[in-house]
């Protein structure tokens, strides 16, 4: 937040761009409601502000300096300017910031502390729009230092990092005054289905802070940009779905190339950092060494295959460092991954016949392991009817394998 706050102004790439590089364009940006300037919103909502002061039941929770018009303001753009839901949404968020004063009074601490394990930081550009850009590595962390932290360490970081990010916000729209929210830049390099399924006590923390930051953090969340995706993403994101609220997903972009992520979070090639395919050579302490070598290397053959004079373009890597199109045209217009089944060739008679006989056999080896244990695990379990043997033979599956195995294996 310190680094974003250092300069309000537009800051150029110390390094020059390389002849003949060719710029994405992003397209034209449009607000939600057709403006973004805060004095305008403010005169536009002036009636619904009025009635959320005059309010029964909000209007004795409106005692603090900041419960001015802009905090009730964000509210309403995040309800539709539905008073009541407006009044609902600041009235929990009033409670809520009133029960956890300590915590958000530690928020600045706790975020310093998770900047030592997990990469993240603030871009020192802001987007054409002023928008304040942060990106986060959250795969590239230690593993077994992340998985001690207990739960309640986990939400408490989590909601530090919400927390800067919206004093960052708050104080950009009132020194602007225009309504500024947050990019975010998910980077997922590294992510796997081992990951997830080692990891995944954390999603009931995820979906905690998702419904909490809906009323306590409005209209801070501007679009989460998601760079290096697997090939698995749209079946994680119906998995994450039922824990993340609408708003959310309907902000996620997932990016496949520079184009699309300068697109994505309006920004200029030079501005895009040279590990995420673009042309800055950012040097942060918080950058993983082997991620900040592999993105000067690649930004250099880059520079090197656009330079003038090169005899030949075909086959001359774009920006997430793949083969680019030989017209020349890939990523002029960006098109956003959609959250669908991918396609995939359909297969062959012969691979076919080879997966049934795969699973066939998988399913003999679980089918003979399982019924090969010991129907249950406690002595007194010998002798007793038969569903208690299976309920036997369960506890001692997930006493092995977890309870996942345990309920696909056996049934619940």
């Amino acid at each position: 937040a310190g680094e974003a706050m250092a300069s309000w102004g537009p800051v150029r790439n110390p390094r020059p761009p390389s002849p003949g590089l060719r710029t994405p364009k992003s397209p034209p940006w449009r607000p939600p409601n057709g403006e973004c300037d805060l004095d305008a919103l403010l005169l536009k909502y002036q009636a619904q502000i009025k009635a959320l002061q005059e309010h029964r039941e909000l209007k004795k929770l409106l005692t603090e300096p900041e419960h001015d018009d802009v905090f009730l303001l964000r509210h309403l753009l995040s309800c539709n300017g539905s008073i009541s839901k407006a009044a609902s949404s600041a009235e929990q968020c009033i409670r809520w910031r009133r029960e956890n004063a300590e915590l958000l009074s530690q928020a600045d601490e706790l975020h310093h502390v998770v900047k030592e394990i997990l990469p993240v930081g603030m871009l020192p550009f802001n987007s054409k729009l002023d928008e304040p850009i942060q990106i986060v590595m959250p795969f590239q962390v230690d593993f077994g230092q992340w998985a001690q932290a207990s739960l309640d360490w986990h939400f408490r970081t989590g909601v530090a990092n919400r927390e800067v990010a919206y004093r960052l916000c708050d104080r950009m729209t009132r020194l602007r005054r225009k309504l500024i929210k947050v990019i975010l830049m998910q980077d997922l390099s590294g992510l796997t289905w081992s990951i997830i399924y080692s990891q995944y006590r954390l999603g009931s923390v995820q979906g905690k802070l998702s419904k909490i930051s809906a009323y306590v953090y409005p209209q801070m969340l501007s679009t989460v940009v998601i760079i290096n995706a697997p090939t698995f993403i749209n079946h994680l994101f119906k998995l994450a779905a039922p824990i993340l609220s609408k708003k959310v997903m309907d902000k996620m972009r997932v990016c496949q190339n520079a184009q699309q992520i300068c697109a994505a979070a309006h920004l200029d090639y030079e501005q895009l950092p040279s590990f995420l395919g673009g042309g800055y050579d950012w040097d942060a302490e918080w950058i993983p060494p082997h991620l900040r070598a592999a993105g000067r290397e690649a930004a250099a053959a880059r520079r090197h295959l656009h330079a003038p004079g090169t005899p030949s373009r075909a086959g001359a890597l774009n920006g997430s460092g793949g083969r680019a199109s030989t017209s020349g045209r890939d990523g002029d217009k960006p098109t956003w991954t959609k959250f669908s089944r991918p396609r995939r060739k359909p297969l062959s008679s012969r691979g076919k016949v080879l997966l049934f006989v795969a699973l066939a056999m998988v399913s003999w080896v679980l089918f003979s392991a399982i019924t090969a244990m010991p129907p249950c695990l406690a002595p007194e379990c010998t002798g007793v009817d038969l569903p208690d043997r299976i309920r036997g033979r369960k506890a001692t599956v997930v006493a092995r394998f977890g309870p996942v195995a345990g309920y696909l294996l056996i049934g619940p």
